[in-house]
């Protein structure tokens, strides 16, 4: 049996979801679609990873589960991961780090939720460098994985059509 679930407003916080409606996201790769939910609460200053350790299949630009899984996989320190492991809000414990295109709709429909600085995507950009959003002026770069950044977590659920 189908359920339907109907998400409030973007910008809206979603209750019972566990933060915030971002809006629908999109892979491209399978057409699969989810609604992407951002959690309340921004994680500061925190490093992403360790500097020189390329994390196979932690490359997704638009599936933060799938790196986020590989980034705890690899059996290495992640503080951003681990961070976001503890987080549970509305009962929900399926928070994530965003992929690089998640993290930009959580720049262009919830800049007024997200504090203006650099924050850290769960895209890794090679074995020293992964992908963070600018919410100050949208833009994207590359940055040091060992440096401190801020986060934000992020929770889905699948569009079943």
């Amino acid at each position: 049996m189908k359920q339907q679930i109907t998400p409030p407003n973007v910008g809206e916080y979603w209750s019972g979801q566990g933060g915030f409606y971002a809006g629908i996201v999109r892979n491209p790769n399978n057409g699969q679609c989810w609604h992407l939910i951002m959690h309340a609460e921004e994680i500061t200053d925190i490093a992403w990873g360790p500097r020189g350790k390329e994390i196979a299949d932690c490359d997704s630009y638009h599936d933060g589960t799938k790196n986020s899984a590989a980034m705890l996989a690899s059996g290495f320190e992640h503080p951003v991961i681990d961070a976001i492991g503890l987080i549970v809000a509305d009962g929900h414990n399926d928070f994530y780090l965003p992929a690089q295109r998640e993290l930009n709709l959580l720049c262009v429909n919830l800049p007024d939720k997200c504090r203006d600085s650099w924050h850290w995507s769960s895209t890794q950009y090679d074995a020293y460098t992964a992908w963070f959003q600018g919410f100050s002026d949208g833009c994207q770069d590359i940055y040091y994985q060992c440096y401190e950044r801020a986060a934000r977590a992020v929770r889905r659920i699948l569009i079943i059509e």
